[in-house]
């Protein structure tokens, strides 16, 4: 952490990380280390997900959609080209999803 933040010059920059409600996440020995840091840690409410994460109801829902509808493989297939369909599939459903309709229509 402190390496990068000398990187980009923001050496005592606070930072804030977003953090589902999980129990593991009350850890106080990682809350304190990320204290120490300046690093802020905001909890989000337990079933708050589609308040707070739009991009989950629009672009990602739409991008999940268009890929399952794209990619399937056959049995047999090597690593190498199912790697290929995948990354084919892949460039197609993010050309159909990051459009000015799904953006603005959400």
């Amino acid at each position: 952490m402190t390496k990068i933040r000398r990187e980009i010059q923001q050496e005592h920059a606070r930072a804030l990380l977003l953090v589902d409600g999980h129990s593991s996440r009350g850890d106080i020995a990682t809350l304190k280390l990320l204290a120490e840091n300046c690093i802020d840690v905001l909890t989000l409410e337990s079933h708050s997900s589609h308040l707070l994460q739009p991009l989950d109801q629009t672009c990602n829902n739409k991008l999940k959609y268009e890929l399952k509808s794209r990619f399937y493989t056959e049995e047999g297939l090597d690593a190498s080209t199912r790697r290929e369909k995948l990354l084919l599939a892949a460039s197609y459903a993010l050309a159909a999803t990051f459009i000015k309709d799904t953006i603005q229509n959400g």
